[in-house]
């Protein structure tokens, strides 16, 4: 990769040969470090990259470090990522992916469906993307193990790429989505922000809100008996369901020589068995079901809200389409957030939920024309009061259930 642009002078385009090319740009290197210009030319294989400020950033090679500095602090981000993504492809192996890719519901990401997702979850058995692998890194190591196709190639055993071709994100996602509404726009999609993206993600694999579930329920006792007789067969696609469920891959199965499940897999011979049951040894898919017991669980919901500044009192339709304003709102662990827009990490005001005494829901108002027909207020305990609007009432339904579902801990 070539770290200079040098000005072109040339016109009109021409073709030459290799050897010419090379002649041609070691004449030009010459004339431009007469100039005081120089080329260097970095392998890409062989850098580290930092940024230094606001502007700046710093390729760091073996030999020697090189400055930067952009015009703005969006043109260095887009450069260290255009420089970083030249690293992931210097490096890559496409052996593996290709593999893996032979299942054609691989071919687009489990989450989005964005097109030759090169990341997996190893323990989830889905293929993603990178925007959706940087959320499943949030989801921790318990729920969601990220590896790149690519890149670590090492933890790719013939075992695992096996089991992902065998199974593949449809079967999987048969298990997650299965009762997401077709066509719903709950979805994410492959231009979908990163705050609807961390929200779709947390509801699907830590809280478990689209899941297939039993009926009757099983109790753990029951999982962990179905469990022990599916390892024992070919249909891993079953195991992988059990354990989404909760079924203890670390349960006793009775027998005093194969205690485990992963014992009993390989005493029958079943290879992917055992490696899917290798890599879920940690996980913990139980604490999408346990019900909060006093203690605050890591909610998180996002979107679109309108709000009226603090007030003692509703204002009248006019003044209430006069004073509202969109925000981009967060409701993270037990602080509901709002930020000017959705690309913005401070956040302009944080009200804490916990000191909630009133949350009032209102009927639609069509007097209203600025959108936000919606509404409901949020009273606490220093007697302020806050107003937010909605557009619709499924919004403003989630909105409040969300709400308060963080109030009732406190209560």
């Amino acid at each position: 990769m070539s770290m200079g642009l040098p000005e072109d002078s040339q016109q009109g385009q021409q073709f030459l040969s290799r050897d010419q090319y090379r002649q041609s740009t070691s004449q030009r290197s010459q004339k431009d470090a007469k100039a005081g210009i120089y080329i260097t030319d970095i392998s890409m294989a062989m850098i580290n990259i930092k940024s230094t400020d606001r502007k700046g950033f710093e390729v760091i090679t073996p030999f020697r470090n090189f400055c930067f500095t952009a015009e703005s602090e969006r043109k260095r981000q887009e450069w260290m990522e255009a420089v970083q993504q030249s690293v992931v492809e210097t490096l890559a192996d496409y052996e593996v992916a290709e593999k893996i890719w032979f299942n054609e519901s691989n071919r687009s990401c489990a989450d989005c469906n964005a097109p030759n997702p090169d990341w997996a979850s190893i323990n989830l058995g889905v293929v993603i993307c990178k925007n959706c692998a940087g959320q499943h890194r949030i989801l921790g190591s318990k729920i969601s193990k990220v590896h790149s196709l690519k890149l670590d190639s090492p933890i790719w055993s013939n075992e695992l790429v096996e089991l992902f071709i065998t199974v593949g994100n449809a079967k999987v996602n048969s298990y997650w989505e299965a009762n997401l509404l077709s066509g719903s726009n709950i979805k994410i999609h492959e231009a979908s922000n990163i705050n609807h993206r961390r929200l779709y993600i947390t509801h699907k694999y830590k809280e478990g809100r689209y899941k297939k579930t039993f009926s009757p329920k099983l109790s753990q006792g029951q999982l962990n008996e179905a469990l022990c007789k599916s390892v024992v067969t070919t249909d891993i696609l079953e195991t992988m369901i059990l354990v989404f469920s909760g079924a203890d891959t670390m349960c006793t199965t009775g027998d005093t020589i194969n205690s485990t499940p992963y014992l009993l897999a390989k005493e029958a011979g079943q290879r992917l068995q055992m490696e899917f049951l290798h890599h879920n040894r940690f996980s913990d898919y139980k604490l999408s079901d346990l019900p909060n017991s006093g203690t605050l669980r890591n909610l998180f919901y996002c979107g679109f809200l309108h709000k009226v500044s603090s007030t003692s009192k509703i204002p009248n339709n006019r003044k209430l389409q006069e004073d509202m304003k969109k925000w981009w709102c967060t409701i993270e662990d037990n602080f509901l957030c709002y930020h000017e827009n959705e690309d913005t990490s401070e956040p302009d005001g944080v009200i804490d939920l916990s000191d909630v005494v009133c949350l009032v829901v209102h009927p639609s108002d069509p007097s209203l024309n600025s959108g936000a027909f919606f509404t409901f207020e949020i009273y606490l305990l220093s007697e302020r009061m806050f107003l937010f609007g909605t557009e619709n009432t499924e919004s403003q339904k989630e909105w409040t259930k969300a709400i308060v579902k963080v109030i009732l801990i406190f209560i």
